[in-house]
């Protein structure tokens, strides 16, 4: 069982990790520019907001996750070859919706499928997960050396392949199926909205996730104006997800003394401290160790997120608390900040880093307010 769930991850991370850091070249070699760039990042991340939420509504309306799976992530697949003959900024943009209205409900799905299977199985999700990871540097470095003195068409090339890969993976999840409908799964994802403790979680995730708008969207532009060559790069982009594979497999026991509500202020924390080494220097043997602290600006709040779902939401609303945090943490909210982001590194350069750390430090006061408003049970 775990070793199907972890190729899930470990497929559909290949993928993340091949076009994460350099979809901004590829968006560059089309003719876009940063602000071009920044409205069709801001763009995928927008569609969430609807798409993703429908797709975990219906996915617990029928009580099901393998067939919406293999749907949506299908028509991705189809998305990811329209952009072969999409030039121009309307075009990319309009084709940029569509996939990513189909990518939208897949992640969050699964992810929802794996904590299914956990609580069934009682499997160590830390350890599942960190195939993705690992597939994502083996992505991220990969690419990066296969981009020196190639043009930056591989990466959409590279994104098709990945794509259809995570399409297959889709097959090999069991048809894991929530407990029979009760009275919160009949209620209305605003049931999610009215307490207190969902609230928090979703805004703390939101600023911290949302922290990482300049890096995800400009890192690698920015360091290639500054003469770190695209090796490099991918080995930077590597590096942060090391950290992150390490605190996956060592830090379940971190996690459970910790909690839900510290784990997003140390998240928090330490993206502070991450952005500000950014926004200052461009020196590798600063960025190494910042780019190391990606264990806690992502990794952190990610278990936090996890756990909080596990505990305190019901199973039969767990597809829509799911997609509900994907399509506002890392849909709306962040969207929102990765299309500002555009205008902040056009005016500021790196300097934009520097916003990013005051967002991280908003996160840390979300997650002081969890911790004393949620009791760490099942929301009722």
């Amino acid at each position: 069982m775990a070793a199907r769930l972890s190729l899930f991850y470990a497929a559909f991370f290949l993928f993340g990790g091949m076009q994460m850091p350099y979809w901004p070249l590829w968006l560059e070699h089309r003719g876009l520019g940063p602000q071009q760039i920044g409205f069709c990042l801001a763009l995928a991340q927008a569609v969430k907001v609807f798409a993703g939420p429908t797709g975990g509504w219906l996915a617990d309306r029928w009580g099901l996750r393998r067939a919406p799976l293999i749907l949506f992530a299908g028509l991705a697949t189809l998305g990811m070859l329209g952009f072969v003959p999409a030039h121009g900024f309307l075009l990319i943009a309009l084709t940029t919706a569509f996939t990513a209205a189909c990518q939208a409900p897949v992640l969050p799905l699964g992810e929802n499928l794996v904590l299914l299977c956990i609580r069934q199985y009682r499997l160590d999700y830390g350890r599942i997960r960190l195939w993705g990871s690992i597939t994502f540097i083996a992505g991220a470095a990969g690419v990066g050396a296969l981009l020196v003195g190639r043009s930056p068409e591989l990466v959409l090339l590279l994104g098709i392949a990945g794509y259809a890969l995570a399409f297959v993976a889709v097959f090999g999840l069991p048809d894991i199926r929530p407990p029979a409908t009760g009275g919160a799964a009949r209620a209305s994802p605003l049931w999610l909205l009215r307490r207190p403790a969902f609230v928090l979680v979703l805004l703390s995730g939101s600023l911290v996730q949302a922290s990482h708008a300049v890096l995800y969207g400009f890192s690698s532009l920015y360091w290639q104006a500054n003469g770190i060559d695209s090796r490099s790069i991918g080995i930077l982009w590597a590096l942060s997800v090391i950290a992150e594979i390490l605190l996956f497999a060592l830090g379940g026991g971190l996690a459970a003394r910790l909690g839900v509500a510290r784990l997003f202020m140390l998240s928090g924390l330490a993206g502070a401290v991450r952005w500000l080494i950014a926004g200052s220097s461009v020196s590798l043997m600063l960025l190494v160790p910042a780019q190391m602290l990606h264990a806690f600006t992502f990794g952190a709040a990610h278990l936090a997120t996890m756990q909080f779902m596990s505990r305190a939401i019901p199973p039969q609303m767990s597809a829509t608390a799911q997609t509900m945090y994907s399509a506002i943490a890392v849909g709306g909210v962040y969207g929102v900040a990765i299309w500002v982001s555009g205008g902040l590194y056009a005016a500021l350069g790196g300097q934009a880093f520097y916003v990013m750390a005051g967002m991280s430090l908003a996160g840390v006061l979300a997650g002081l307010t969890l911790m004393r408003r949620w009791n760490g049970g099942m929301l009722g």
